[in-house]
């Protein structure tokens, strides 16, 4: 029964597994891998608070070394660095050679900002079992934040290698080659993902974007529709979809996308103020000023929105309004922007000129 619900909670069949492991512990009351078991799919699933009781039942009946691995992991999910770091250390004490408790205390420090520490226990967990595709997966993400971009692409190529049947690996690297701007690279990797998981929406969203910043707007379309076919709640092929409607002057479709973004996530700002541009483009201008407004209020340093709220509020005479909304843009607006910063300053001269003549 123990391990029948190991296998359930690997296919992700919860209830199915807490059936066999309530099975296992009626026959054997002290089966300390059947607490053990159960606490680490309960763990896996969110539920700590229900799994800590099991991972101590477990350490009571027996003092090992998984099972503290276990319970590290339940603590750190409850967000309990102290008494998490306290297990790993037990767990690694009764078996240096445990290489889940060094990848989960990698994890631990990484989540609370010791990025050395983190490096050096996934480090610790590869040497002990050199195929690790998931320590490969956490080690990337930290090459990642350090921009080691070689790095975290020799990390990600290792999850491919050895997780032959994941998108994942594919789609961390693809991701970084897009950072990089290295379009084409990203593109064939997001293709790969999709080859591999034909159901996997983020492949398609990944390659839309690839194509996109190419300019292959129909392919781009075209991979929007995929990934809302893979999962009709995908918000982000939505919103894509509609940048693609946009760039083709579709602006009733664009609207529609937009709507449907929002309606699936309400916090997406770019579909607010998409949906805002097609709005204005149709003569909805009053319409278009509170999507802007509401994208700025779920992001108040949202520069594009300041530029097209300021857009809006001049068409409609606003200047005074339309002045602040441009200063606004000229302080958040990134770096690559210089250009359309000169206009917009050179346009906040002439409405002040023009209110103040009043």
């Amino acid at each position: 029964y123990t391990g029948r619900g190991d296998l359930y909670g690997e296919m992700g069949e919860l209830d199915a597994a807490l059936a066999d492991f309530g099975k296992a512990l009626e026959i054997e009351p002290n089966s300390y891998v059947a607490y053990n078991d159960r606490a680490w799919i309960l763990a896996s699933n969110g539920k700590y608070d229900l799994a800590l009781p099991d991972a101590s039942k477990s350490l009571e009946l027996k003092e090992d070394a998984n099972t503290y691995d276990t319970r590290g992991f339940i603590y750190a999910g409850m967000g309990e660095f102290d008494l998490a770091l306290a297990d790993y250390e037990r767990a690694i004490e009764l078996d240096p050679k445990l290489e889940a408790a060094y990848y989960h205390r990698g994890d631990l420090y990484y989540a609370h900002d010791y990025p050395d520490k983190a490096l050096e226990d996934y480090g610790h967990a590869l040497e002990l079992r050199p195929n690790y595709a998931e320590v490969y997966l956490s080690r990337g993400r930290l090459h990642e934040e350090w921009e080691r971009w070689k790095d975290a692409i020799d990390d990600y190529s290792r999850v491919i290698e050895v997780h032959t049947w994941s998108p994942d690996g594919y789609l961390k690297r693809a991701y970084v080659y897009s950072t990089l701007q290295k379009f084409d690279q990203a593109k064939a990797d997001y293709e790969k993902a999709a080859e591999v998981d034909p159901s996997c929406d983020a492949a398609y969203v990944g390659r839309a974007q690839a194509c996109m910043a190419m300019r292959l707007m129909e392919t781009a379309m075209e991979d929007c529709g995929k990934a809302i076919e893979a999962n009709p709640e995908c918000a982000e092929a939505y919103k894509l979809r509609c940048s693609c409607h946009l760039d083709r002057g579709e602006f009733g479709p664009a609207i529609e996308d937009c709507s449907k973004a929002i309606e699936i996530n309400p916090q997406c700002c770019e579909a607010y103020s998409n949906r805002g541009y097609a709005r204005a483009a149709l003569g909805y201008v009053d319409l278009a000023i509170e999507d802007y407004q509401k994208a700025i209020e779920l992001n108040p340093s949202f520069a594009e929105a300041y530029f097209n709220l300021g857009t809006a509020l001049e068409a409609l005479g606003r200047n005074r309004e339309a002045i602040r909304a441009y200063q606004k843009f000229v302080q958040y607006a990134p770096l690559k922007q210089g250009k359309t910063v000169q206009n917009v300053k050179q346009q906040i001269i002439k409405l002040s000129h023009q209110v103040g003549g009043r």
